[in-house]
């Protein structure tokens, strides 16, 4: 098994609580389903991310070291949805403008395009000229 980003929320969620009753219920998931999903990320590490027994539930040495990492990559895969929400919005991205030369007015045509980077400031944009026909 490839470990998915749910595996991470999931760990992350658990290393957090330490209980699978609170970690499953803010992760609107049933207990016994987070157990079977930790189970898994474990086996597909090959170690184990949680000390388990009747006092209580703690991470071991690998989750310790696991937990940052797993943070990480859940902060860049927000990050990337943010950042691809953004260009499908129009907010960033490249803008290319193109003016017929003979009906082009440059003071004009400067400022509507300073206009649309001043709403939109992270696109990259260009003007190019061209001639009708």
């Amino acid at each position: 098994m490839t470990p998915e980003l749910r595996h991470l929320r999931y760990f992350v969620a658990m290393a957090e609580h330490l209980s699978f009753t609170v970690a499953a219920r803010e992760l609107h998931i049933a207990q016994q389903s987070l157990s079977q999903q930790i189970a898994a990320l474990e086996h597909a590490l090959g170690g184990r991310l949680f000390d388990r027994d009747t006092r209580g539930t703690r991470l071991t040495e690998v989750g310790r070291m696991f937990l940052p990492e797993a943070r990480a990559v859940l902060t860049h895969a927000d990050a990337a949805l943010e950042t691809a929400r953004r260009a499908v919005r129009g907010e960033i991205g490249r803008l290319r403008v193109a003016l017929l030369i003979s009906t082009a007015h440059p003071a004009r045509d400067r400022q509507a395009v300073r206009n649309l980077l001043g709403v939109a400031a992270d696109l990259a944009a260009s003007v190019d000229l061209t001639e009708a026909g």
